[in-house]
């Protein structure tokens, strides 16, 4: 989702629309560029303005929130445009409340690149995934768990905001072109270690 500087929309309805392998609700929000600030004003709660806080391109949010019938006007509060990524988890979450946590924009040595699992629960496991210098990036899917990449900086072939499949066991290549002219590739994966909740 982008939204302009002082920009609103006025009502967004969360639907349940099914993806082929694994329905996608409840649960992430990925910035992809910086974000001062956001105003949700909700239809229907008992408190109906949220307002989130300004957040760092790269950074990323986990809620055990469920979004059944959810309809909200959302408003830019902030000066520049704002670039999100809202990807929504539908698989059984035996420990739902445990899917919560916010996580800021790796901020050490990335030449060398970096796989750091930065949140783990019975549900999911949250990885991020930096490229080497040579900018060449392979990812693999756990073995019996399906996974959804989501590319937070990238160039060439890939763009951030992009998104890619991986079934279980499978494996994608990425590469950011000739090395040294374009930056590192950041990617998050998310394994879904439960299956697919039922409707």
């Amino acid at each position: 989702m982008t939204f302009g500087l002082d920009e609103s929309v006025e009502r967004q309805r969360h639907v349940d629309v099914p993806s082929g392998r694994l329905g996608v609700r409840t649960g992430l929000v990925s910035q992809i560029q910086h974000v001062l600030c956001i105003r949700f004003v909700h239809t229907g709660w008992d408190e109906p303005i949220l307002t989130r806080p300004k957040t760092r391109a790269g950074s990323f949010r986990l809620s055990p929130t469920r979004f059944e019938d959810e309809t909200h006007a959302v408003e830019n509060l902030g000066g520049l445009t704002s670039e999100f990524l809202r990807i929504e988890i539908k698989t059984d979450a035996p420990d739902r409340a445990s899917l919560n946590g916010r996580f800021a924009p790796f901020d050490g040595n990335r030449r060398s690149g970096l796989e750091k699992v930065e949140f783990d629960n019975s549900q999911l496991r949250a990885s991020r995934i930096i490229s080497g210098p040579d900018g060449r990036l392979s990812v693999l899917s756990p073995p019996r768990q399906p996974s959804l990449i989501v590319v937070i900086a990238g160039a060439g072939e890939i763009s951030k905001g992009q998104t890619f499949w991986l079934g279980p066991g499978e494996s994608k290549e990425f590469t950011n072109g000739q090395s040294g002219d374009l930056p590192q590739i950041e990617l998050l994966r998310f394994d879904f270690k439960t299956k697919p909740k039922k409707s």
